[in-house]
């Protein structure tokens, strides 16, 4: 297998060219465009030790807020914090996926450009199904009822201008984390 570094000089001439012209910026290993209210990003994830990699696929809006501080999302350093999140292995067929760096950087090349199309394809799709603000809504309504998925619910129902319910949905969060408990402050206010 190939040393990462050159992994990732492959990456820079295969896959890099293939997200600009998608209209996304890239920087290192995430590539990351706004459409609309959609902030839409395709991550690269290596495994080094095991000299393979596989893609991350992430949206959010530009006013959804993080479940961590309550500051608005900032998935340009990666896609811990975005709302909803998808493996491309996992949208494809339905498993975790991982392909290998390649023996040699020809190799490590043909597969990166072959899965940053594929990747690109499967994210305009699964991003077309969540820009909406409201379908987005809809899928998370469709979610677990845990801290985080309640945090988003009540972000996103004030965002759609449904008051009473994004107040029900902050209230539901136990224990409540201090940015939290701020924003019940703040909305009570409005």
């Amino acid at each position: 297998m190939i040393e990462g570094w050159k992994f990732l000089k492959s990456w820079e001439r295969a896959g890099v060219p293939l997200l600009t012209a998608a209209g996304y910026a890239v920087k290192s290993d995430n590539a990351l465009r706004t459409r609309g209210k959609a902030i839409e990003l395709v991550s690269l994830q290596r495994d080094a030790k095991k000299e393979r990699f596989t893609i991350n696929l992430a949206i959010g809006h530009e006013f959804a807020r993080s479940f961590r501080d309550g500051k608005t999302v900032q998935m340009a350093n990666g896609y811990e914090e975005a709302v909803f999140l998808a493996r491309l292995g996992i949208l494809m067929d339905g498993k975790d996926t991982w392909w290998p760096y390649g023996k040699t950087e020809a190799e490590a090349e043909k597969t990166i450009s072959a899965i940053t199309g594929v990747a690109v394809a499967y994210a305009d799709a699964w991003f077309a199904t969540l820009a909406d603000p409201g379908a987005a809504y809809l899928a998370l309504k469709k979610g677990d009822l845990g801290r985080e998925n309640l945090w988003h619910l009540a972000i996103y129902a004030r965002a759609l201008g449904q008051i009473p319910e994004s107040n029900e949905w902050l209230e539901r969060i136990a224990p409540a984390p201090t940015h939290v408990t701020a924003l019940k402050k703040e909305w009570a206010k409005a």
